[in-house]
């Protein structure tokens, strides 16, 4: 896929993610606020926060595999942080 042509897929997959998922995705990887600080924007607990973005990424890394994405992902993370 180009740049591009990626870019595009992943604003579809977010676009298509419940309520709440691609804003706490955004405000975690494009805009790089820490969790606390995406509770305070949101009024949502961590948690759901965190688990709203996990759940983004695997979608997000699904589709991309899906259509043929290859690139520097990184390895998956064990245990919490």
């Amino acid at each position: 896929l180009s740049h591009r042509e990626c870019l595009a897929l992943i604003e579809r997959v977010l676009a298509q993610l419940p309520h709440g998922y691609a804003e706490a995705f955004h405000l975690r990887v494009r805009d790089g606020f820490d969790y606390r600080e995406m509770a305070a924007i949101t009024g949502d607990p961590e948690g759901t926060l965190r688990s709203r973005v996990h759940h983004a990424m695997l979608r997000l890394r699904a589709k991309l595999a899906e259509a043929g994405a290859h690139g520097g992902s990184a390895p998956e993370r064990k245990g919490r942080r």
